[in-house]
């Protein structure tokens, strides 16, 4: 059952959910289907309706904290923020979000391949390498 608007794809075999809810969650944001500086649902909600672990929710919404895409302020909530990390993307380099086909294998170590980047704590250092 979606959330107020939010309707996440179905996982694909062999997708663990830590991932499947980062991808979906990103894809939200990027996709506009979140827009920015909009609520995103409470941990507990997202939890709930997914039949997921809360800790699984927490963990996903602070990756998507540390890179940029989410804010949280106590007592406020957690939004999506003004500024995402392709912003800082030149034009021809911001990537089109593509789903991937719900048969095709996905490998964790992905998920982890970033290219390394200098710590700012205000925004994401977003460059070329």
């Amino acid at each position: 059952m979606p959330i107020s608007g939010l309707a996440l794809a179905e996982r694909a075999p062999g997708v663990t959910l830590t991932r499947w809810l980062y991808e979906e969650l990103r894809r939200a944001v990027l996709e506009g289907r979140l827009p920015r500086r909009s609520p995103v649902p409470p941990t507990r909600t997202l939890a709930q309706t997914y039949k997921l672990s809360r800790r699984i929710v927490v963990n996903v919404f602070d990756q998507l904290r540390e890179e940029g895409y989410l804010t949280a302020r106590t007592g406020a909530g957690t939004t999506v923020s003004d500024r995402i990390p392709e912003d800082f993307l030149p034009p021809q380099r911001r990537p089109h979000p593509r789903p991937k086909p719900p048969s095709a294998p996905t490998d964790d170590a992905d998920f982890y391949r970033r290219p390394v980047r200098p710590f700012r704590p205000i925004e994401p250092a977003l460059y070329e390498t």
